[in-house]
């Protein structure tokens, strides 16, 4: 970690969230399916992502990163989809939290899109994780362990020219990225938006050690121009507590952080939106995971989907929702099927409402015309209602796009005898 640090000084501040962010993942640990990630794991296995490495030429090393996968990524039933994209910096230690809560967030309550986590493992943090050399750390003593620093715009230009275009080579991307970075790697999201203005649409900076070389960062945004571009970006800074005297004093940590982002939002940038959130009760060490939490909430702020929307009478505003989360976040973002789909079944299982199952089954269709469940969703819907020609066409047309939709097969081989 770039520095220790332990609670200690009040300030406005949110309320903790450390207890709901631990029955949430406790939650999110049930999901994971037994191979549908992996790609051929044992039955028994739960495999939450998969291990890769890259010859990395702007390093003159290998690198490893781990990719987590949403569930319907391999899934057949579906429509193959493109996903939004979070770069997790300290990989080995963060990506089996962030990968849980992303599910949760993401499939088991449509928080936040659906998307790949890609996860840098790390080989030389301090060398990485710096823009600047320097051997001086937080209580401004000569540090050993900072012998090599400054190596933070060469890691940049590995993320930006070598693993991302691989990232979109190998994987279904959409066109929106989100940083992720603590204490040192906080410093290096920031030091990315700096630098490569509109490579991430979103940025989440966790108790960033802003204080690295005299503030360098801080006088960098308060005597040089900030570049935005066109299209939006959103900052979420967080801090945790920190002692304010005493061996362990976390002051600059404080100052620079809240002196950073008051830098920004003096500008009054448009495309630019910047917040820092302090969380009481958390420290340096267990800040990463409300923050990530709140961090995610805030770049796809609007996109929530709740279940208001399963009670109205018509799809209209669930398609004018995501037309409008589409407008922000500057890409096509469609209701995604499951949870349309989901809707449909409460709509005729719960609301007892034939015709506005048939809408949301009819939605997805329009939406995801390659999809083997939709079409399946549609003609049990048909069949519930009598319409037999048209549950027919649909299975076939189910069957063709994916020969494993035994839901279908079934279906189908019954009306046939029926016949």
């Amino acid at each position: 970690m770039g520095i220790d640090a332990t609670p200690g000084i009040a300030m406005s501040h949110l309320p903790a969230t450390t207890t709901r962010i631990a029955t949430l993942l406790a939650s999110a640990l049930a999901f994971f399916s037994t191979d549908a990630r992996a790609g051929g794991a044992e039955k028994n296995e739960i495999v939450i992502g998969r291990k890769f490495s890259i010859e990395s030429a702007i390093l003159q090393e290998k690198r490893e990163y781990i990719v987590y996968l949403p569930a319907p990524y391999h899934d057949r039933l579906y429509a193959k989809v493109r996903y939004p994209v979070m770069y997790l910096l300290d990989g080995e230690e963060y990506f089996n939290a962030a990968a849980g809560l992303v599910h949760f967030m993401s499939e088991a309550n449509s928080q936040i899109p659906q998307q790949i986590v890609v996860a840098v493992v790390n080989t030389n943090r301090t060398r990485d994780l710096t823009p600047t050399p320097s051997n001086i750390d937080i209580s401004g003593k000569v540090n050993a362990a900072f012998g090599t620093t400054g190596g933070g715009d060469r890691f940049l230009q590995f993320l930006e020219r070598e693993l991302i275009p691989k990232i979109e080579a190998d994987y279904r991307t959409a066109p929106h990225r989100t940083l992720v970075g603590h204490s040192f790697g906080g410093l290096t999201v920031l030091h990315s938006l700096l630098t490569q203005p509109g490579l991430y649409q979103g940025l989440i900076a966790i108790d960033s050690s802003l204080w690295w070389q005299d503030q360098f960062m801080v006088k960098r945004v308060k005597q040089g121009p900030v570049d935005v571009p066109d299209r939006g970006t959103r900052v979420f800074m967080a801090l945790g507590d920190h002692r304010t005297t005493g061996e362990y004093d976390g002051s600059s940590m404080i100052v620079t952080n809240m002196r950073f982002a008051e830098l920004l939002q003096g500008r009054k940038l448009q495309g630019l939106d910047v917040t820092l959130r302090h969380f009481a009760g958390e420290d340096h060490g267990t800040v990463p995971l409300p923050a990530l939490y709140n961090g995610l909430l805030y770049v796809f702020d609007g996109y929530k989907v709740g279940d208001e929307f399963a009670l109205k009478d018509n799809t209209a505003e669930l398609v004018a929702h995501f037309r409008k989360i589409s407008e922000r976040l500057g890409y096509e973002v469609l209701p995604p099927e499951q949870l349309v789909d989901r809707f449909g079944q409460g709509a005729y299982g719960f609301l007892h409402d034939a015709k506005l199952a048939m809408e949301y089954a009819m939605l997805n269709v329009a939406n995801y015309s390659t999809s083997s469940h939709a079409l399946s969703s549609l003609a049990s819907l048909e069949l519930a209602t009598g319409e037999m020609q048209r549950a027919r066409v649909h299975l076939g047309e189910a069957l063709r796009l994916n020969p494993d939709n035994e839901e279908a097969r079934s279906a189908l081989e019954s009306l046939q005898q029926k016949r």
